[in-house]
């Protein structure tokens, strides 16, 4: 009987047999993270840039800059420029965190007024949200456009209809679209509205249709809360962690003034 440090090999009747199965949740946890590291994947996101915020003698500065998609670093490859700020697909290794370079901070600026909710970042403010896609470091191999999201306001029933394209050679699993509503006046608040989407196969889509354009918290004008950000996120790959404007993908969306007309 062999055990599991035994070294097999082709003149052993057993050498195929794998030397050890995982066996706990943790082992299975460790392979699976080995074998992401060699296996490409697909993912959809915003093309920008990020960093390390920093501060030297009262004056910000961004250091150790680098690509990202959605909230996945993105290295190997040049700021493609055309693309920053707009929806891309790309194929990519993940690959260990990248080893950063030393950081000089002396903490002098002053701090920024700011919601529980923003992330400061080098291309602006960012949001948590509750419902996010898997996060990786990615050496990239292949960039493009993606075009698989698409809205539509109508103005007569201030609805807004929302398109999802499958353009992957792969399904898209367990997708989730959420818009993020921002308030109007005053102090701004949040609301959110959640709709599972389910499967989308290669070539396919799901269109959404009716959904508020605006939404009172109350049922006061004062409480109104306007469409600002479309989410769409899936928890595994191929990883689509899109988080964008309506405008960005074809729906332009205001507030009323506080007597209900459009701005």
């Amino acid at each position: 009987m062999h055990n599991s440090a035994e070294i097999y090999t082709a003149s052993n009747p057993e050498f195929m047999r794998p030397v050890h199965s995982p066996q706990t949740e943790v082992e299975m946890t460790m392979l699976m993270t080995l074998l992401a590291l060699f296996a490409p994947i697909t993912l959809v996101g915003v093309l920008s840039e990020d960093g390390i915020e920093a501060c030297q003698d009262g004056e910000q500065r961004w250091v150790n800059v680098h690509p990202t998609v959605g909230w996945s670093g993105a290295y190997g490859m040049p700021m493609r420029t055309d693309l920053k700020g707009k929806l891309v697909q790309v194929t990519a290794e993940v690959i260990p965190p990248p080893k950063s370079g030393p950081v000089q901070n002396d903490f002098t600026c002053p701090p920024m007024q700011a919601r529980n909710d923003w992330i400061r970042a080098k291309d602006g403010i960012r949001y948590k949200r509750d419902l996010t896609a898997p996060r990786y470091d990615l050496k990239i191999k292949h960039i493009k456009p993606f075009t698989g999201l698409k809205a539509r306001f109508d103005v007569m029933t201030d609805t807004v209809t929302v398109t999802v394209d499958n353009p992957l050679p792969q399904a898209m699993v367990d997708v989730s679209l959420v818009l993020h509503y921002e308030g109007c006046y005053g102090k701004p608040g949040t609301m959110k509205l959640t709709r599972p989407l389910g499967r989308i196969e290669p070539g396919k889509q799901v269109v959404v249709e009716t959904l508020p354009a605006r939404r009172l918290r109350e049922t006061t004008k004062g409480n109104e809360h306007a469409l600002a950000y479309i989410q769409v996120v899936t928890p595994a790959a191929p990883v689509i962690d899109i988080d964008v404007k309506p405008a960005a993908v074809g729906a332009l969306i205001t507030c009323g003034d506080r007597k209900g007309r459009k701005r």
